[in-house]
């Protein structure tokens, strides 16, 4: 119970006061309704499905719809108005923006160091999350300490999915030349997959005597020089690409 009380004036400036109980009944619209950012793609639409539970729906479509749930084939901001059993209101966005499945326009690649890196350059209209191995997922287009080898990356969105292979290359850090069938032999595999086949490699012992020049797409270095194994030590190399950048690295010789 309230009491309200009622100041009248007249066009005299005269006025009175009086006063009266009477119960207000508020009513409010507590039900949790929450904005929406859908993509949609390219010939398929998609459903916009508003809380459940109220008395009416009113969308803002030409025509207007009272349904509980649209379908939509473009782009746009698309709002409801949501009234409950108590006659309240509220209204619910929907935004609908257009999405695309992604295009991968580069791989850019650092190897040959301490953290070997895989940077995916994709375009398109979407939000896109990428994978090395199409289970798990991340929104950043970097992978970092990649070993030497073969990859697949995966860019999905709600659209689809593409792939694509590349090659991280890099340098045996040690080799052991003494017949198990283990790491016998040094070279640096994979140049062929990134068309640097053509490179030259080129091995010289601590004092810079060159050992060996070896095929990039041979056995590769067996440890020996004149037919004679070289003791274990640090040894380097140059490899000289073929897309005319030049790498002079260190590298262990180990043979035990």
């Amino acid at each position: 119970m309230q009491t309200l009380y009622a100041k009248i004036i007249n066009i005299q400036n005269c006025y009175d006061t009086t006063s009266f109980p009477v119960t207000l009944t508020i009513n409010t619209f507590d039900e949790a309704v929450f904005d929406e950012n859908i993509a949609i793609c390219e010939n398929n639409p998609v459903i916009l499905e508003a809380g459940n539970g109220f008395t009416s729906y009113t969308w803002n479509t030409n025509p207007v719809q009272n349904s509980q749930s649209i379908t939509v084939n473009t782009a746009g901001i698309y709002e409801v108005i949501l009234e409950n059993n108590l006659g309240c209101t509220k209204t619910q966005t929907f935004t609908v923006n257009s999405s695309e499945i992604a295009t991968i326009q580069s791989i850019t690649i650092n190897d040959f160091a301490e953290n070997n890196t895989a940077t995916i350059v994709s375009i398109g209209n979407g939000n896109y999350e990428f994978s090395l191995d199409n289970t798990f997922y991340q929104e950043s287009n970097v992978f970092s300490n990649l070993s030497p080898g073969e990859y697949t990356v995966y860019v999905r969105n709600e659209c689809g999915l593409v792939s694509q292979t590349f090659y991280i290359l890099d340098y045996p850090k040690f080799f052991t030349p003494n017949s198990d069938g283990y790491n016998d032999t040094w070279q640096i595999a994979n140049l062929d997959k990134r068309d640097l086949q053509d490179s030259k490699i080129y091995l010289f012992d601590r004092y810079g005597k060159l050992l060996k020049q070896i095929n990039p797409l041979g056995e590769g270095w067996n440890g020996t020089y004149n037919g004679e194994l070289l003791p274990s030590e640090d040894y380097w190399f140059v490899l000289e690409l073929s897309n005319g950048k030049e790498l002079k690295i260190t590298s262990h010789l180990n043979d035990n």
